[in-house]
């Protein structure tokens, strides 16, 4: 097991000192005989306090080294914890989709309830329609690169010139805007330099991987084909252009959100609220 830090442990000492509170000294303890894996483990339920304070102090000594990655917890598996996640995540999805499916194909129908739903899954259908409008002209669909890795391109091998360099990957259903890509100065340049390695690669989806999370379990993410991603990021663009025309700001939602946090902290007009696997649960 690898030492920890001396002067981290310094400060977390420090902050329990300040916190003052049963829970700080337990996280204390725990810390000081090397229990890590209770440590992490340890959770705050605010059902069981009558003051927001108090708290507010348990859960930051608590949550302070959760996603600290230098701990060694005999027994814990973080890849797999993140595997199991996924398919957990994809059961639910896929409970959910089968609920659901009655609706998109017109029955049948035995609740009362069933109605109300239609109505409201029409009038959300109608105000997507609406907001997103026509197909974009190719002129104005700008597709590009993302910092990350892909499918082929991986490691310390995913700048654009990587990129451009290899072989491009796409799934099946993707081929239908191949056409598209087939104009771009990136495929002259492939066909030209390396034509043996022009013609895409067709591959069955994206690559699940983790990447570390916290002390207990990694997060799952999924590395996309080359042209995949080329082609989603300009359809994201597309998309936020669009929304920011109804006040929907995606492209600087993250700060405004971070400012409205900081104001509801400070006033207390609203809680935020964080849910386990939502972008994973979204069907």
């Amino acid at each position: 097991m690898s030492a920890f830090p001396q002067q981290l442990e310094k400060v977390v000492q420090a902050l329990c000192e300040d916190a003052d509170t049963p829970r700080s000294l337990a996280v204390s303890m725990l810390l000081k005989y090397r229990e890590y894996g209770q440590l992490v483990s340890l959770t705050t339920d605010p059902g069981r306090y009558t003051s927001a304070e108090r708290y507010f102090l348990d859960v930051s000594v608590t949550e302070l080294l959760r996603k600290y990655k230098g701990f060694e917890i005999p027994g814990i598996d973080r890849a797999g914890v993140a595997l199991a996640n996924f398919w957990r995540s994809e059961k639910a999805c896929a409970q959910t989709n089968a609920r659901m499916s009655r609706f998109l194909h017109n029955g049948p129908f035995e609740d009362p309830a069933d109605l109300q739903a239609i109505e409201s899954l029409d009038r959300m259908k109608n105000w997507i329609s609406d907001a997103l409008g026509d197909l974009p002209s190719w002129r104005s669909f700008s597709a590009h690169f993302g910092p990350g890795a892909t499918f082929r391109d991986v490691g310390k091998y995913t700048t654009v010139p990587d990129k451009m360099s290899n072989r491009p990957t796409m799934t099946q259903s993707c081929s239908l805007l191949l056409p598209f890509w087939e104009r771009t100065a990136w495929a002259s340049a492939l066909i030209e330099s390396n034509p043996c390695q022009s013609h895409p690669e067709y591959v069955q989806g994206n690559r699940f991987t983790t990447v570390p999370k916290d002390a207990l379990k990694d997060r799952g993410i999924a590395i996309e084909p080359s042209l995949n991603v080329f082609f989603q990021l300009g359809v994201g663009d597309v998309l936020k252009r669009r929304l920011r025309r109804l006040g929907l700001d995606m492209k600087n939602a993250q700060s405004i959100h971070r400012q409205v946090a900081c104001e509801a902290s400070s006033g207390g007009a609203f809680s935020t609220i964080d849910l386990s696997n939502a972008s994973d649960t979204v069907s």
